[in-house]
Formats: C-alpha cells, structure tokens, sequence
C-alpha cells in the first residue's frame, strides 16, 4: 500500500494527505504523552480516521481485511500489558490503531522500533527521575545553636499557635508539593509508539508514504 508521487489524480493526492495527517496525529501524541502523561482519544481516532480516508482512496477490499485483521489483534495482544498496568489505555489504543497502517507486513518492523525506543526511553526516564528526586533538608541540631539564636528564634515565635486551623489548610497552602504534581510517576510508553509509527510512515518498504519518504 502506498501513495507514492506517480499516483493519479485525486484518490493519489488522498492517500498522501491522509497518511501526512496520521503522522501529525502521532507527533501530536508523542507531545501529549510526555507534557501531560496522557493520549486524547480524539489522537488515536484520527490515526483510524485517516486510515479509513486512505482506504476508501486506496479502494481495495484485501487492503482493508488484513488491516482490520492486524488491528483487532494488537488490540487483543496490547489488552495484555494494559491489565498489568504497563500500557495506559491511550498506549492501548494507538498500538492497535497504528497496526491498521502497518497491517501484518509493517508489524515486526514496527514492535522492533517500538520496543528499542522504549528501552531507550526506560532508561531516560529512570535517570530523570533519579535526578529530581528532592533532597531531605538539612537540619540544625540542638547543641548547635547557641543563646542568642536561641533567644531571636523564639523572639520571631507568634504568642500563640491556631494548629486546629493550620491542620484544616490544604497541603497545597501549606507548601507540600501536591501527588498529581509528582513528575516521573509513570513511564510515558505513548511516546515510543509514536516514534514507531512515525519511523514506519518516513522509512519502513510498506509506507503508505512510499516514493516520498526521506530515504
């Protein structure tokens, strides 16, 4: 399957859009999931809805039985991971989705790539987060102090301390770092699909994007 330059006329031209616009959705998905650790569902059916405009351009019946066939098994393979907390339903869905491109030829291709830019992105994410891991602040010991710290501190001290009102204060007014905040809580793995699927489009023989590729 592919959409290469000497495709005639308006189904040709079609095809290219539709599998330029699938590459998009993937960058678009790549970004998403290392900003916000998560991939809209409006990505992952734009992925499928441009395989569908390329298919109905493409017009060919077998075309559209083994992509099918290749996406309904990703889904069920990929169903897998998910229930062992590995892939979020994001990753889920746009392994399956991309599998409708690739169709069972692009498949060893794509899980290879897919599987190397998740080792690479694993040991990334690991050092990053090892990294910003937050120091345990010094502190002073008793006999360290001398008087007349001693005496300036409790100078500063308020008269009285309200600690019923102070426990009713959000640990976001009280300066603790809020959970949904924490960076590095889970492995971005929507990102090493993306990159997959856009190494598929620009460079793998099955390319819909075939005489247009870079290389």
């Amino acid at each position: 399957m592919s959409a290469s330059p000497d495709a005639a006329g308006f189904a040709g031209t079609l095809q290219l859009a539709a599998a330029l616009a699938a590459v998009l959705c993937l960058a678009a998905a790549a970004i998403e999931d290392a900003w916000r650790y998560r991939i809209s569902n409006a990505l992952v059916i734009g992925v499928i809805l441009c395989f569908a405009v390329f298919a109905a351009a493409q017009g060919s019946w077998p075309l559209l039985g083994w992509s099918l066939a290749a996406g309904v098994g990703m889904l069920v393979v990929a169903m897998l991971p998910f229930a062992l907390g590995i892939f979020g339903g994001g990753d889920t869905k746009l392994i399956a989705a991309m599998a409708l491109w690739t169709q069972f030829a692009g498949l060893p291709r794509f899980l290879l790539v897919r599987s190397a830019c998740g080792g690479i992105l694993g040991v990334v994410w690991l050092i990053r987060r090892r990294l910003a891991r937050p120091k345990a602040p010094a502190v002073a010991t008793p006999a360290a102090a001398t008087p007349a710290a001693a005496l300036q501190a409790s100078a500063a001290m308020p008269a009285t301390t309200d600690a019923p009102a102070a426990a009713g204060v959000p640990d976001e007014e009280q300066g603790s770092v809020p959970a949904s905040a924490a960076p590095f809580t889970r492995l971005p793995y929507g990102i090493a699909i993306a990159l997959a699927g856009i190494d598929f489009f620009l460079f793998a023989p099955q390319s819909p994007l075939q005489g247009w590729q870079p290389f």
